[in-house]
């Protein structure tokens, strides 16, 4: 068994020292690297989102050229 007997201020030296390299990890490592997978999936479920309805305005226009080519400059990439 191993008893500590420091004192409280290097208790609260090392807790100093612990939640300061964890918020540079989190600054430098998590956040970024969390912030690129939002954005990715931002992006995928725009890209979902626009087609759509591209899909949804090609379904009502039916038949008619005119219509299906305002869709695909509309919505289209």
């Amino acid at each position: 068994m191993i008893v500590v007997s420091s004192g409280w201020k290097v208790w609260l030296a090392s807790l100093a020292v612990s939640v300061g390299i964890f918020l540079v990890l989190y600054f430098t490592v998590i956040k970024p690297t969390t912030d690129t997978a939002n954005k990715a999936i931002n992006n995928g479920l725009q890209q979902v989102n626009q087609g759509q309805q591209l899909a949804n305005c090609i379904q009502a226009a039916g038949a008619s050229t005119n219509k299906i080519n305002a869709c695909e400059a509309k919505f289209g990439s």
